[in-house]
């Protein structure tokens, strides 16, 4: 038995079951391969450019953002800033103005949003592996390799529960998993609870749940 046999014969086994990643960097082909750098390849070298070319754009925009932004956002996360924003009074306006400087809050915030998006980055990539695997597998076992209208169409027919709950989980995430990590971080630094949005704060791991629980604290004994 060939490659190309024993690929059709394994393609047929799994028309009703969906491919995974690991199976496609197994034994997918070269382009299904190098669609794990760069994104759409797989796609494009079986009969769906526009699909490829979609995930191609995502990788894209994603490495945009990273070199822009994404980088820094990260880069910032560990120290959340060191340099502090300073209160000027300028005699001529009468009014206070502000150097620029390091928001703490900001740069926890933007840190945690890149991760977020790091994630759903990945869950793309393994999206285009999947992909491009199973268009190989079709065009090998001669079956019909959907076009993007026809995926579309599918959305609102086979696939109408993804349709359904994508914008579900992108505004959960969004509005309720991201602040809700947001707080948790927010307990592991200093951050002060005195108006003053000029002050810096940074992270003291669990020191305050220590003082928490410090029976001789003026916290602890509150609590």
């Amino acid at each position: 038995m060939n490659a190309t046999s024993a690929l059709k014969m394994r393609s047929t086994l799994r028309i009703d079951n969906p491919v995974t990643c690991m199976e496609a960097l197994k034994n997918g082909d070269t382009m299904v391969k190098l669609s794990a750098v760069v994104m759409g390849l797989g796609n494009m070298a079986h009969k769906q450019v526009a699909k490829g070319l979609l995930f191609l754009a995502a990788e894209a925009a994603y490495i945009a953002f990273m070199i822009t932004i994404g980088f820094h956002n990260l880069a910032m996360l560990p120290s959340l800033g060191d340099v502090e924003r300073q209160e000027v009074w300028n005699e001529e306006l009468q009014i206070f103005e502000y150097t620029q400087g390091d928001q703490s809050i900001l740069l926890l915030l933007y840190g945690l949003a890149t991760i977020l998006l790091t994630g759903i980055m990945f869950w793309i990539w393994r999206g285009t592996l999947k992909s491009g695997y199973a268009a190989q597998l079709n065009e090998a076992a001669g079956r019909h390799i959907n076009t993007l209208p026809e995926d579309i169409k599918e959305l609102f027919d086979s696939n109408l529960y993804r349709l359904l709950m994508t914008p579900p989980m992108f505004f959960i995430s969004i509005l309720t998993i991201l602040p809700l990590i947001f707080m948790i971080c927010m307990a592991f630094t200093n951050y002060s609870k005195i108006d003053n949005h000029l002050v810096l704060f940074d992270w003291v791991g669990l020191q305050n749940f220590f003082t928490l629980f410090d029976s001789n604290s003026v916290l602890g004994s509150t609590f």
